[in-house]
């Protein structure tokens, strides 16, 4: 297989083989193209598909999606995450008031605890209602991002929302 690629690359003219001991190196049209894809990251050439780059440190029951316009993926909270969430709850609760949120989201912040705590002690918890109550949490909290202590949560909201 390896072979293949490299004809194909060789073919193309974006490398050169030179053979033992030299090896193989990337002609100066193989730069040029390289040069244009990452010129313009967002938009594909010839050879390359958009040049969008991630880099994930760590990462642990996430996903990645990229370059799909129009996508979407799906989060569910299961239950045996549902001790985290609560801690989470808790956390949230002791600091609504140190976040320095405007009082209307400060009202929301408190319905959508409200929502998911009602949620979670239900008999039959539906986790797309308490999924899409976290990610508006998020989203409240991404308004307060100069808070360290909104930081943190949504640090945690982020893991638990898988990304």
């Amino acid at each position: 297989m390896t072979w293949n690629i490299t004809q194909y690359l060789e073919s193309e003219r974006l490398i050169e083989i030179k053979g033992v001991p030299d090896g193989t190196s990337i002609t100066h049209y193989g730069v040029r193209m390289i040069e244009e894809a990452l010129s313009d990251p967002n938009k594909p050439t010839y050879y390359f598909p958009p040049a969008n780059f991630i880099y994930v440190g760590q990462m642990i029951n996430s996903q990645i999606q990229q370059a799909s316009p129009g996508a979407a993926q799906a989060v569910t909270i299961s239950e045996n995450k549902y001790d985290e969430l609560r801690k989470i709850i808790q956390s949230l609760k002791e600091s609504i008031d140190q976040l320095g949120l405007q009082p209307h989201q400060k009202s929301e912040l408190q319905s959508e605890i409200t929502t998911i705590e009602v949620q979670m002690s239900s008999s039959k918890p539906k986790p797309t209602i308490i999924t899409e109550c976290l990610k508006s949490v998020r989203n409240i909290l991404e308004g307060a991002a100069g808070s360290v202590l909104a930081a943190g949560l949504l640090s945690k909201i982020a893991q638990l929302l898988g990304g």
